[in-house]
């Protein structure tokens, strides 16, 4: 009988122990320094919530950074994960409707998620060079202009949101595809008999019956998305200024550069992002499923 208890643990054991090992030890350690002066040295004084309280008083310079940094991943979010979700939903939609080579297709956009992010985004920081770029060179040859995509907003935005769709609407674009295939198809047989046409399905048949896998993308591509980091840095290097300069480069600069790392002060400011994301995840997940029974 207790061997029969002990099975279980084998299955799970390997997982448990990456979990604790390079989850929970690493956020209860970065709770911890959160209330102290930790600078990667030798310096480790308990300051309570003075670090939290730093990021409120909005006359300190930190907490402008902060602040700032926090509108630029917001706005990015915004900005993106509206696209990285109805860009796939409708590509899925279409390739539903094909028959030969659907696979060759879906396999085609998930390829450059398989990339890095460094290889990726090097590529269309290449095209939209403002000098060189192969989509300037095309812009001047037809249109007689150019656009200055890394240097100036909000060319520096549209840039780093193409970057990414080409880059991670494979995976959502599988989900989907997955998901349009478990419909029945005798809910399409019923909307083709009430006179409904293809918008109409799609609105009425194919969206709700991906309700689960729209809420899970949905979650993770605000995850994502809220966690940018390569893009800003690789393609505007957070400029022009600090405008494009997301949270995770913030909290990197605090943690890890400048004369006196501060990652006291750095893990704080995650954890409080991380408090921002977790509540509107939770958000979001209670207005989707808000109708189920």
């Amino acid at each position: 009988m207790k061997q029969n208890r002990l099975v279980p643990l084998l299955y799970i054991g390997p997982h448990l122990v990456f979990f604790t090992v390079f989850l929970v030890l690493p956020f209860l350690f970065g709770l911890f320094i959160s209330f102290t002066n930790f600078n990667l040295g030798t310096k480790m004084d308990f300051v309570g919530l003075a670090n939290y309280a730093r990021l409120f008083d909005f006359e300190n310079f930190r907490s402008v950074q902060f602040w700032t940094a926090i509108k630029n991943t917001l706005f990015f979010v915004v900005l993106s994960v509206p696209l990285l979700i109805a860009i796939p939903l409708v590509i899925a939609q279409l390739l539903s409707n094909i028959t030969r080579h659907r696979t060759l297709f879906q396999s085609l956009i998930y390829i450059p998620s398989l990339f890095s992010v460094t290889s990726s985004l090097l590529v269309w920081v290449w095209m939209f060079n403002n000098e060189s770029g192969i989509i300037n060179y095309y812009l001047e040859l037809w249109f007689g202009f150019t656009i200055p995509w890394l240097t100036t907003n909000p060319y520096t935005w549209a840039s780093m949101v193409i970057a990414t769709i080409w880059w991670t609407i494979g995976g959502n674009l599988i989900i989907y595809s997955a998901g349009i295939q478990e419909i029945s198809t005798e809910l399409y047989e019923a909307a083709d008999i009430d006179g409904a046409n293809k918008f109409r399905k799609f609105l009425y048949v194919t969206i709700p019956g991906l309700k689960n896998q729209l809420t899970f993308t949905v979650v993770m591509t605000i995850l994502a998305s809220a966690n940018v980091f390569g893009q800003p840095l690789l393609m505007t290097g957070g400029g022009p200024g600090d405008s494009t300069r997301s949270i995770s480069m913030l909290i990197r600069e605090v943690a890890f550069m400048g004369t006196v790392p501060k990652a006291g002060q750095a893990s704080a400011m995650s954890l409080l992002f991380g408090a921002m994301i977790i509540a509107i995840s939770f958000t979001v997940m209670i207005f989707m499923n808000r109708n189920k029974a």
